[in-house]
């Protein structure tokens, strides 16, 4: 992120005295500007691991597909879920609500 160079105020030069010429700034090299990286810091929430505390890295919800019968009717046929193959459960991430399941947070 860019901000503005505090030894200089933004000038890029910096000027000694009154008896000397300015000179340019040496901490911005004369843009005026420096960039300063945020700090990314582990997610306290989670702890760095990017899901919800205390659950494992899925959990088992009822499968939307199937409804949580297993199967699926097609035709006025029954056929074995594709989508939970046939368990009425699928596997989903909950992800940490604070970091967005990145792990970490920025700035």
């Amino acid at each position: 992120m860019l901000h503005e160079c505090a030894f200089c105020k933004g000038k890029g030069v910096v000027s000694r005295s009154s008896f000397f010429t300015p000179v340019v700034c040496q901490v911005c090299s004369g843009r005026g500007v420096n960039f300063i990286q945020e700090p990314i810091v582990t997610c306290a929430f989670c702890r760095g691991k990017g899901k919800q505390p205390n659950t494992y890295p899925y959990a088992l919800l009822t499968c939307s597909a199937c409804r949580g019968k297993g199967v699926v009717t097609l035709k006025e046929q029954n056929i074995s879920c594709s989508r939970c193959s046939g368990t009425g459960q699928a596997k989903s991430r909950l992800y940490c609500i604070s970091c967005r399941g990145k792990g970490r947070i920025e700035g």
